[in-house]
């Protein structure tokens, strides 16, 4: 009896301490709703460039990143990963941003423009980086779902 009283007692310690520190670390970055993407939005308004980020929800750096402009782009583009590395200095456009996201969807990229339909002011120009997955409605992605109140809009 002793023997399972000591089992328990270790798992239920173990356990605590597995639990509270994914609480308190938080590595995944799954309780602190938004801090690291507002972070990362607010270097990316402050003009440095980022790289090797990991578990962080780039719709949601997206959002904070339109809702602290100041003013609107001339020129966007909306597109996945293989449209990332599409800069200002091709299109000859100063005031540029690239507002692509990994997996990138129809429900994307019109939720991304809802963030800027809600400014009520829109850039003039949209490049639209269309992947074979955009319009089929069998794709399987999901990250969409942080823009979801912007696309159903």
């Amino acid at each position: 009896m002793k023997y399972i009283t000591t089992l328990v007692l270790s798992f239920v310690v173990t356990l605590t301490v597995f639990l509270g520190i994914n609480f308190f670390v938080d590595p995944a970055r799954v309780f602190r709703d938004g801090v690291f993407e507002r972070e990362i939005a607010a270097q990316l308004r402050a003009g440095k460039l980022l790289a090797n980020l990991r578990n962080y929800d780039e719709r949601l750096v997206q959002r904070y990143y339109i809702e602290s402009l100041g003013a609107s782009p001339n020129t966007i583009v909306l597109g996945s990963s293989r449209s990332m590395k599409l800069r200002g200095e091709v299109l000859s456009e100063e005031s540029f941003f690239n507002n692509s996201v990994s997996g990138a969807t129809l429900e994307d990229y019109m939720g991304i423009w809802q963030l800027y339909e809600d400014r009520a002011e829109l850039p003039s120009n949209i490049v639209l980086a269309v992947d074979p997955w955009i319009f089929n409605k069998n794709n399987g992605q999901v990250r969409w779902q942080s823009l979801r109140i912007q696309y159903q809009a």
